[in-house]
Order: C-alpha cells, then sequence, then structure tokens
C-alpha cells in the first residue's frame, strides 16, 4: 500500500494530518495558512554620520563606520546619538578615571589602577608561599595558589619523599630521589648508568661488541620501531636499569617523543600503558 503524501503541490513529505505534511500542517495550525509565512521588519534608520545612507547596524552607526569606531579610527561628521554614552579616544568612558600606570590607558578598578596592575600590586604586597623553594605569592594559609590547592586533594601541601642520601623525609617532584642538601651533580646518574652498562655487558665478548656496533650502523636510518617516525638514537628494548645489555638483539631504533615516554620502562609495561588510556 503506497503511503500517503502531502497535497500541498511540489510537496512529496508523508502524511501528517488534514491532509498536509508535519511542516506544512503547522504552517496552518499556526499561520492560518500553508504558505510560507513573511515577517515584514521595520526598516532600520539611517547611519549617524552625514552623507552616509546605509542602514544603522549598532549604536546608530553602519557596519562599516561602527568597525571603524571600534578600532578607535577618527570618524569625520559623525553626529553625537541620543543613546549610548560619550567616548573618549582612550576608550576609558567621559567622567571615568584612567589606570595610574605610565602608558596604560583602560578604567581605573581600585586605588588608581586597572584590574590587571591592581593585581600586580597585590601579589607584590602579599608574602611568598611558605614551601621550601616557591616564590609565588600567598592565596591562604600560607601557601599560594598551587600547593594550597594540593593541600586540599592530598593533605600535604607538596608530594613527600624519602631522600636515598639521608633517608629524610622531603617534598618533591615524582622523579626526586634525593633531597637539596644531598643532590648530587648532574653526571652523577650519568656516572650510575654508565657502571651499571658495564656491568650487564660483563658477558659480552669482543666479537659480540663488533656485532653490536654493525647493527646500529646498519638500523641507524630506520624508523622508530614504536610509531613509525624518523629515530634519532638506539634504545635498549630491556632498559639498562633491568639488566639490558648492549647485546644486538636488545638495540632498536626509536624517536625522541617514543625515548622520553619509555625511560627506563621495558616495552611491555609502555604497551600496556598505551592499551590502557583512554
Amino acid at each position: 500500500m503506497a503511503k500517503r503524501t502531502c497535497s500541498v503541490p511540489g510537496c512529496g513529505e508523508i502524511h501528517y494530518g488534514r491532509g498536509w505534511c508535519r511542516l506544512h500542517y503547522h504552517r496552518w495550525w499556526h499561520h492560518g495558512s500553508t504558505d510560507k509565512p513573511v515577517r515584514k521588519q521595520p526598516p532600520a534608520p539611517p547611519c549617524n554620520i552625514e552623507g552616509c545612507e546605509k542602514p544603522s547596524a549598532d549604536q546608530g552607526l553602519c557596519s562599516a563606520h561602527w568597525h571603524q569606531e571600534k578600532a578607535q579610527q577618527p570618524v569625520p561628521g559623525k553626529r553625537r546619538s541620543s543613546g549610548g554614552r560619550p567616548k573618549v579616544e582612550s576608550g576609558v568612558p567621559a567622567g571615568a578615571k584612567s589606570c595610574s600606570s605610565e602608558g596604560c590607558g583602560k578604567k581605573s578598578i581600585a586605588k588608581g589602577l586597572c584590574g590587571w596592575h591592581y593585581q600586580i600590586a597585590r601579589d607584590a604586597r602579599q608574602p611568598a608561599c611558605s614551601v621550601e623553594g616557591c616564590e609565588a605569592p600567598e592565596r591562604a594559609k600560607s601557601l599560594c595558589a598551587n600547593h594550597y590547592a594540593y593541600m586540599r586533594r592530598h593533605g600535604v601541601p607538596s608530594p613527600q619523599f624519602t631522600c636515598e642520601g639521608c633517608k629524610e623525609v622531603f617534598p618533591g617532584r615524582v622523579s626526586t630521589r634525593h633531597c637539596i642538601a644531598c643532590k648530587p651533580a648532574l653526571t652523577f646518574y650519568a656516572h650510575e648508568r654508565k657502571a651499571r652498562l658495564a656491568l650487564n655487558n660483563a658477558s659480552m665478548a669482543e666479537a659480540d661488541f663488533e656485532e653490536s656496533a654493525a647493527y646500529r650502523v646498519i638500523i641507524k636510518s630506520d624508523p622508530c620501531v614504536y610509531c613509525g617516525a624518523a629515530s634519532v638514537a638506539i634504545d635498549h628494548v630491556t632498559p639498562v636499569a633491568e639488566g639490558g645489555s648492549d647485546r644486538w638483539e636488545n638495540l632498536a631504533p626509536v624517536c625522541k617523543p617514543c625515548n622520553s615516554r619509555k625511560r627506563s620502562r621495558s616495552v611491555l609495561v609502555v604497551m600496556l600503558g598505551r592499551m590502557a588510556a583512554p
């Protein structure tokens, strides 16, 4: 059985009511006719600029003159409109004080300063955060905004770690291993890794080192084994921290982002982390 369609000429939509489709039925219900209603709008008054006959768009000005005034460009022959407040060239309303900072023409909010300069002056008067090494201004309970938010979430103002040297608890970042007093030189970790790698390579013969060096030259121009991008380094598939050596089967080309994300983790841990990520 063929579906009934709208009776309006040229309309093939499915019938809804009274022989019309949903669109024409609602037109008849609201406007009394199936024809498209015509909304008549009163004509806009002309632009306030002398000699311009374009219809006004905003504040008594046409679109071109409104954008010209917004850019703070002089508009010749402008007639003052009855609506709206008069403006000055600096952008500050007439009668309002401007910011006292040199070169700032914004409106004064408090103590003769605009909102931006007032916040800078307020931060300069505030004492510094009580957390060691933090110079941000205090916001609440002798803490800056970041440390106060961390304390509300975790109960302490910053992450706490145990120093590997003096065994004292100190605040720091996730990768921090020593406090400021026991922090070694920057070359300490490089020497530590070099000594660990030498220990892992103790079982390698001279032929193994030659084979590894030749393999490095072969895979130097290969793409990254993890993402396929251009490689910039040679990575140990089994990290040196977990006993990885310089044998050729443990070497793979890697790009800089993948090398930074992998760090000293195994490939299995990295892949499982990617699978678990949403």
